[in-house]
């Protein structure tokens, strides 16, 4: 698989964003916790911060591809915004 964008993607807890949220120019990713074997991960599961590995999995032959890409992946939530003086403003 190819990143649309290299290097870390950034998601927003706010969006609440899941793996079929990172940016792909194929379709067909399947998730992995390991770059060999591992346990594969649903698309529809919420993002975590952390390094995850993506095959490509061909339509026609449901075969996937011998080499996981290594994805990072950083989500955040800022903290809550306070005032800089108490009182009405």
């Amino acid at each position: 698989p190819t990143l649309v964008t290299a290097g870390t993607q950034n998601f927003c807890l706010v969006d609440a964003p899941t793996f079929a949220s990172v940016q792909f120019n194929e379709t067909n990713i399947v998730w992995y916790t390991a770059s060999i074997g591992g346990t594969a991960i649903p698309s529809t599961t919420a993002l975590t911060s952390g390094t995850y590995f993506a095959a490509l999995k061909d339509a026609t032959t449901t075969c996937e591809s011998s080499q996981r890409l290594s994805v990072t992946i950083s989500v955040t939530d800022p903290a809550t915004p306070t005032l800089v003086t108490a009182g009405t403003q």
